[in-house]
């Protein structure tokens, strides 16, 4: 084959004529711009040519518009170029052949014509840039198509513009191939700045991180949102913080579609002490109803709403948000069970909260199945407790049933073990809206062990001798140790290490060295 030339980029025009099948209409008066003569030249020029393989991964079979273009193309690319195989004209005819598509391209006739007419090409690789450029003009001619028919629809237009945003992007990566920038996706680790977390609530909170609480109804999920937003928005400190520290006031969202403002969220606020000023209650959205010269308020959910969100956030300058509970604010389409589809749902979310800087919390049920794994026990897929940086549980206190303990259930940024915290729910004010007293002391339960304690009333006899002992100071303890002070004969001490064992793998004790258990 002779060598090819360099060159100028060739001019070749597109011809509109329908009747010469150069164009395909899109409406009364539009044509799609393509350019066969292009395709042809960068088909012809890759065959018996090794030169082309630089450029052969640039196009993709979609981006010529003759279907025969597009067979030829998917040989030369996918089972040619891309298995390592040479280009080659007799290579070209036999994929085909075996394909049964040989003679929908015009059969060998047709592939030697496009290797001869492309034999003497200046500038090949232009070509193929004119190829793509066609590709990318009737993508952007498609997409802003979609984005009129999405602008009708005030429902689904953020998620069109998300989707719009994406193609765009991949168009642009693509075009710097082509001019020979190279784009390596992702970022050297030593290029990034390092920086420590930021934490709002220390362990429990942090600024552009999700955090999740989940628990039972009637544990208090909502109330400890209220009380923590209360803490914020007037500077006091956290419940584990000296009560004397203060903090600069910041304001906070709350998304609380099931309670209403009027008769649960604002008496709460006030019997709290929040500063009303520095709330914001985002539970629906107000939009014009099609049709009609009227407005119409609708629930809010995710991921649809969330420019809302952002809105709101930049409009109050808030620190932070709560989403309560974050099932009902999920868009109707998102399976909740699949982790998949939760992950996709949550990511904007996720993205949304490192990019403005704020804290937020979700708040959960728990499901009916009853275990004692409190990583497992948050409604839906674990995807949501694998989304958040800090995951915590709300449950009934085993030994004060007056009482709710907090504890954390995992944590992906926090550098020490946090105590479980302790509150009360009173409704000491005339109007007999509830609110929150946290407990002086800790409580000696773990998340799992929260969960498990209730299982036996063995299983609780061991958990409060290692408690008793540990407020005596004395943190660990062999099988001997707790047979002793449960009154188990030496004898039937080997029943004691079997029930130690179990509580090991259930998560209600550790054991910090061989022999010796703890909490």
């Amino acid at each position: 084959m002779t060598t090819h030339r360099g060159g100028g980029a060739p001019d070749l025009k597109v011809v509109k004529g329908r009747g010469r099948g150069r164009t395909r209409s899109v409406g009364p008066d539009a044509t799609l711009p393509v350019n066969p003569e292009a395709e042809a030249m960068a088909i012809g020029a890759t065959l018996d040519w090794p030169a082309a393989a630089e450029w052969i991964p640039l196009l993709d079979p979609e981006d010529f518009d003759k279907p025969a273009h597009q067979l030829i193309w998917d040989v030369i690319r996918y089972e040619l170029h891309a298995r390592g195989r040479a280009v080659t004209t007799v290579a070209v005819d036999a994929e085909l052949s075996a394909r049964g598509q040989l003679t929908e391209v015009g059969g060998q006739a047709y592939i030697l014509n496009l290797k001869e007419r492309a034999q003497y090409l200046p500038a090949e690789r232009d070509y193929a840039r004119i190829v793509f450029e066609r590709a990318r003009d009737r993508a952007l001619i498609r997409m802003s198509t979609e984005g009129a028919h999405y602008g009708y629809n005030s429902l689904e237009v953020e998620a069109a513009m998300l989707s719009l945003q994406a193609q765009i992007a991949e168009w642009q990566n693509r075009a710097r191939a082509f001019s020979g920038e190279s784009h390596t996706p992702g970022v050297l680790a030593s290029e990034v700045e390092k920086s420590a977390i930021d934490w709002l609530w220390r362990g429990r909170l942090a600024y552009g991180k999700l955090s999740i609480v989940d628990g039972d109804p009637g544990m208090g999920k909502g109330l400890l949102g209220i009380d923590i937003t209360a803490r914020l928005t007037t500077g006091r400190a956290m419940p584990d913080e000296e009560p004397r520290a203060r903090r600069e006031p910041c304001s906070v969202i709350l998304v609380t579609p099931e309670d209403e403002p009027n008769d649960t969220i604002v008496p709460r606020l006030e019997a709290a002490g929040a500063d009303l000023a520095r709330v914001r209650i985002l539970n629906t959205i107000t939009t014009d109803a099609v049709g009609l010269n009227e407005a119409s308020e609708r629930p809010v959910t995710f991921p649809r709403d969330l420019p809302y969100l952002e809105q709101a956030i930049e409009a109050m300058n808030a620190r932070f948000v709560i989403i309560d509970p974050i099932m009902a604010c999920l868009d109707a389409e998102v399976e909740t069970k699949n982790d998949q589809k939760v992950r996709s749902a949550l990511a904007p979310l996720k993205q949304l909260v490192a990019r403005r800087q704020v804290a937020c919390l979700v708040m959960r049920h728990l499901n009916k199945s009853g275990g004692d794994k409190a990583m497992y026990r948050g409604g839906g897929s674990i995807a949501f407790t694998g989304l958040a940086r800090v995951a915590m549980l709300l449950a009934e206190h085993p030994d004060d049933d007056t009482q709710v303990a907090l504890a954390v259930v995992k944590s992906n940024i926090a550098t020490r073990k946090l105590a479980t915290l302790g509150f009360t729910i009173t409704t000491e004010y005339e109007d007999g809206a509830p609110h929150i007293v946290w407990a002086r002391e800790e409580v000696l339960y773990s998340a799992d062990a929260l969960l498990g304690a209730k299982r036996s009333d063995e299983r609780r006899d061991y958990l409060v001798v290692f408690q008793r002992n540990a407020a005596d100071g004395v943190a660990e303890m062999t099988p001997h140790d707790v047979a002793l002070a449960l009154d188990v004969p030496p004898d039937k001490e080997s029943r004691v290490r079997r029930m130690l064992r179990k509580m090991i793998e259930a998560g209600e004790l550790r054991q910090p060295r061989p022999g010796y258990y703890a909490l």
